[in-house]
Parts: C-alpha cells; structure tokens; sequence
C-alpha cells in the first residue's frame, strides 16, 4: 500500500487503520469487527502486539518495512475469542520505522511501530 496524496494530513497524531478486503461482498461493520483495538509498540527489546478478536480465528501477523517488503513474520496461528497481548522477541528488527500488520477473518489492519 502506499500513500502519495500531498494533502493528506497526519497533525492529529491518530493511528492510520488500513482496510484490505478479502471478500467482494462485505460490509464494513463486518470488516471493522474482525480485529479490535489492536495496536504494536517497542518495549525493548520486544515488540508488544495487543489486539481483541470478538470470535475464535486463524492470524497472521507480520511487520513490513515503510517500502512495504516483509521485515518478519511475527506471530502464525489459531487464536480464541477475547483480548490478546503478545510479547515477540524484536531481534532482527534494525532501529527504524515498520508497519506491522494482523491478518484476520476477512481483514488486514496496521499499525506503526518504531524502534529505537
């Protein structure tokens, strides 16, 4: 995905959500519900992953370079409904700015993570 709209405007300092859907008919409450609240930040020397997902369901999460090229694969697996905190090892990760993304259900949310 990238963005190149010169007008766009980041100052509100609110995370940027990217949809990307997986099915043709699909509504976007349908969507937005598949993952909640998921988020990743750095505690180093991890990389902290929290996210909720109202039923049980196969994920994939991955972090990706600001060129969008995969950088790791995270976390591969079968999750059960309810909220979720993940600790991953961050090595591998060079200091930096990456997008790490969840797939789940019929979507695929980002969120921006920096290293230090």
């Amino acid at each position: 995905i990238s963005i190149t709209d010169p007008t766009l405007s980041f100052a509100r300092q609110q995370p940027l959500e990217v949809y990307l859907i997986k099915s043709p008919v699909v509504s976007a409450a349908e969507i937005e519900n598949d993952v909640l609240n998921f988020r990743a930040y750095y505690r180093s020397p991890n990389v902290m992953i929290e996210f909720e997902l109202p039923k049980a369901m196969p994920i994939k999460i991955s972090a990706f370079t600001v060129g969008g090229k995969l950088a790791k694969p995270l976390v591969t697996g079968q999750k059960i409904a309810g909220q979720h905190r993940l600790s991953i090892e961050g090595t591998g990760l060079a200091s930096g700015i990456y997008f790490v993304g969840i797939e789940a259900g019929r979507s695929i949310k980002f969120s921006k993570l920096v290293i230090k």
